[in-house]
């Protein structure tokens, strides 16, 4: 169920919370599930982010399309893109 104080759901969701991230897309789950925003994950920040959170968020939404781009030189900021095909269903 989603939560009655969220009058409109997103339609793009950024996470940078410092390892959190898994968590935070746990407790999105119902709103990840139902109205596929995009998503731009960092995953960083715990080793096995980069599999990990891939995994979790495709056992969500298997539609959604991948993307890793690294912004930074070094081993920081790594972002994970999650785009639906037919974008997400709130416009």
């Amino acid at each position: 169920m989603i939560s009655p104080w969220l009058s409109t759901p997103p339609n793009f969701i950024k996470m940078d919370i410092e390892g959190a991230e898994e968590d935070a897309l746990r407790g999105a789950a119902e709103i990840i599930r139902q109205y596929h925003p995009t998503l731009a994950i960092s995953i960083y920040h715990k080793h096995d982010d980069l599999w990990r959170l891939p995994q979790l968020i495709r056992g969500l939404y298997p539609d959604y399309e991948l993307y890793i781009r690294h912004h930074f030189w070094g081993p920081w900021e790594t972002v994970l893109y999650c785009v639906a095909p037919a974008g997400p269903a709130i416009k």
